[in-house]
């Protein structure tokens, strides 16, 4: 009984420890799609943001 509680509280945990470490992807386009443009999020050490814009 123990292990069926356990293995999804061990699998709920890695999900959100991994999510937690992920960085974000942001999107965005126009309403006729003429430009698209993906930007991923990054922090510095001195709390600026930074990012590569594609």
């Amino acid at each position: 009984m123990k292990k069926i509680i356990l293995v999804p509280i061990v699998i709920l945990f890695a999900w959100i420890s991994i999510s937690l470490l992920q960085t974000p992807v942001l999107y965005g386009q126009t309403e006729d799609q003429t430009w698209t443009a993906s930007y991923t999020v990054a922090n510095s050490i001195k709390n600026q943001w930074e990012g590569d814009l594609k």
